[in-house]
């Protein structure tokens, strides 16, 4: 596992977990968009972790690359892929 050192930058939201069919989605706070300069149809790439407490994490990188550059993705489906 990679041990990741994250810095706050003070801005948190809640998302609720929604379903639509098959497929389950949250939402991005418009603070989060905005501040990021995010716009419709850009890519998140998002990994699912574990802490070192056990408990699972998402991280999802608001500037379109994947976690390290170069990295190849096995697709599973248009929005799910392991990294490889």
């Amino acid at each position: 596992m990679v041990s990741l050192k994250l810095k706050s930058k003070n801005l948190g939201w809640i998302a609720k977990v929604q379903k639509k069919r098959y497929t389950y989605s949250t939402s991005l706070s418009k603070l989060v968009a905005v501040g990021s300069v995010l716009k419709s149809g850009d890519k998140l790439y998002s990994y699912l972790c574990e802490d070192d407490k056990g408990r699972n994490v998402v991280v999802t990188y608001l500037d379109g690359e994947q976690r390290e550059k170069g990295k190849n993705i096995k697709l599973i489906d248009y929005n799910t892929f392991i990294d490889k």
